[in-house]
C-alpha cells in the first residue's frame, strides 16, 4: 500500500491555497464595491447637474445654486478619492494573485512528487509482480 510521506505538508499546502484563493475573493469583491460606489457617486453627481439645469430655465437664487455647486465640488473630490482606492484596491489585488500564484505551486510541486513516488511504487510493485510470476513459472518447468 502506498503512503505518501509528506501528505500532512500536501494537506497544508492546499490549505494554504484555499485560504489564498478565499483572501483574493475578499480583496476582489471589496474592490468590486468600491467601483459600484464610484459608479453611485457619478450617477449623483449627473442627477444633480440635471437638476441644477432643469432649475436654472426658472428664476433660482443665487444661495441655491452655491449649495449646488458646493455639493457638485464634494461629489468631484469624494469621486477623485474613490479613484484613489480603487487604485489601491487593484494593486492589493494583484498582490494577492501573485501570493495564490505563490501557493499554487508550492502545492503543485508537492504534488507532482507525489505522483512520482506513485508512479516508482507502482512500477516497483509490477517488477515484483513480475519476478514472482517468472518464479512460478520456473517452478512449474522444474516440475516437468
Amino acid at each position: 500500500m502506498f503512503q505518501f510521506p509528506l501528505e500532512a505538508f500536501l494537506k497544508y499546502r492546499r490549505q494554504q491555497e484555499e485560504t489564498e484563493m478565499y483572501e483574493l475573493s475578499n480583496r476582489i469583491r471589496e474592490m468590486r464595491q468600491i467601483q459600484d460606489d464610484l459608479k453611485t457617486i457619478k450617477a449623483r453627481a449627473a442627477n444633480l447637474t440635471l437638476a441644477l439645469q432643469e432649475r436654472t430655465t426658472a428664476t433660482v437664487t443665487a444661495p441655491v445654486i452655491a449649495l449646488y455647486s458646493n455639493y457638485l465640488h464634494n461629489l468631484r473630490k469624494l469621486g477623485l478619492a474613490t479613484a484613489d482606492e480603487i487604485n489601491r484596491a487593484q494593486t492589493k489585488v494583484k498582490r494577492q494573485r501573485e501570493k495564490l500564484i505563490k501557493a499554487s505551486v508550492g502545492r503543485k510541486i508537492i504534488e507532482r512528487l507525489k505522483e512520482g513516488q506513485l508512479q516508482a511504487y507502482i512500477d516497483e510493485e509490477a517488477r515484483k509482480e513480475h519476478k514472482i510470476f517468472d518464479e512460478i513459472t520456473t517452478l512449474k518447468a522444474g516440475r516437468k
